[in-house]
């Protein structure tokens, strides 16, 4: 499985300061909003929204993707819990036409929603009661692949829902915007529905991914992240090994003699 296949724009989010880079060839860089700053996140860096979730956006002029299948993957952790109202998480498109993740507070309940719009076509709107709280990281997903719009948590599917829009498979997502953080309108431009939270990893696909390719994302996308090629090897007298897995003491990792494959280390650290 080539998590390489099909991805536009991968946003790490170890920038110092400034606007964020890709890092894919694409070079699709996000311009800085409202001095977003950076901060520790899940792995290394991540883009810090601050916590009143006023101005601070990043955001892109040109297309990202088209037309057709898109997927999206990030972790976020909460600033500030919501007590009301929306905040967009990420957003391919406006408010007009795109597909978006939002997080929202409505009758004493919080949920996330993942949103296909399309004009004046029905709005198709995947959710999931959930409250994210502020200690912890989740792992988002959001999946349209030309059939159903999916949502991921924590590399499980939670809500699904057809996404035919009255037999139009398009979406069009206007102008080519591209918004994280924040909400954008077609029209005038402006952004709206701020988000409060720490952004990290995020990845952009111009298909569906698989729910095995979500899984490893999940699973492995922070002791492996973009390139997803982690491996190591280390030469000596008696053969040739391969370390997979996290490359300090966090987290478990095999060396495995691939010489004789049946030898193998392990790290004490964590047996």
């Amino acid at each position: 499985m080539a998590l390489t296949g099909g991805l536009v724009s991968y946003y790490k989010f170890d920038d110092a300061s400034g606007n964020a880079s890709d890092s894919t060839a694409s070079a699709n860089t996000l311009t800085n909003n409202g001095t977003v700053a950076y901060a520790a996140g899940k792995l290394n860096n991540a883009a810090d929204f601050g916590t009143t979730n006023s101005t601070k956006s990043l955001t892109r002029n040109g297309y990202l993707v088209s037309d057709g299948a898109v997927s999206f993957s990030l972790w976020v952790k909460q600033q500030t819990e919501i007590g009301s109202g929306i905040q967009t998480f990420l957003q391919i498109g406006t408010q007009s036409t795109g597909f978006r993740l939002d997080y929202d507070y409505n009758a004493g309940s919080r949920r996330l929603s993942l949103v296909r719009l399309r004009n004046s076509l029905a709005t198709v709107t995947t959710s999931y009661t959930i409250t994210l709280g502020t200690s912890s990281y989740y792992h988002l997903v959001g999946v349209y692949d030309l059939s159903t719009i999916t949502l991921y948590v924590n590399g499980a599917s939670v809500s699904t829902t057809a996404a035919s829009l009255n037999g139009t498979t398009n979406w069009s997502p206007d102008l080519g915007h591209f918004s994280v953080g924040a909400n954008q309108d077609l029209n005038s431009g402006g952004l709206s529905e701020y988000a409060s939270f720490f952004a990290d990893e995020l990845g952009i696909w111009n298909k569906g991914l698989t729910s095995t390719e979500v899984t490893t994302l999940y699973n492995t996308g922070v002791v492996n992240p973009y390139p997803f090629n982690t491996a190591y090897s280390m030469m000596g007298g008696v053969g040739s090994f391969t370390l997979s897995g996290q490359s300090n003491n966090l987290f478990p990792f095999n060396i495995t003699n691939t010489s004789k494959p049946t030898t193998a280390f392990t790290n004490l650290a964590k047996p």
